[in-house]
């Protein structure tokens, strides 16, 4: 996929694809952040390079903000954790984070 095969769209004619494309990449790798997800749609490669900023343009940021608030509140995503007040989403499916056994590492 293009970067280019992705358009924006506008408020009357919102981008359709956008969100069928978070939802395969989260398929594929689970715990992406908003940014993240953003520069891996538009750019059509995966990006996972927490710490910087700003890994897509603004607009393409709040795009991919706006479908994942959609897909949240549907039900089809969740928040799973978060890093760097970063939250990280994956599939609804998605097993929880596992919680540390600390008696274990003794």
């Amino acid at each position: 996929m293009s970067a280019l095969s992705v358009s924006f769209g506008t408020a009357s004619r919102p981008n359709r694809r956008l969100p069928r494309r978070i939802l395969a990449i989260l398929a594929e790798h689970d715990g992406m952040s908003a940014a993240e997800l953003a520069a891996s749609v538009y750019d059509a490669r995966l990006v996972t390079r927490r710490g910087w900023h700003r890994t897509a343009p603004p607009p393409r940021l709040w795009a991919t903000r706006r479908a994942l608030r959609r897909l949240v509140g549907s039900g089809r995503v969740t928040v799973i954790g978060s890093y760097r007040r970063r939250r990280l989403f994956a599939l609804a499916d998605h097993p929880a984070l596992p919680q540390l056994d600390l008696e274990a590492t003794e």
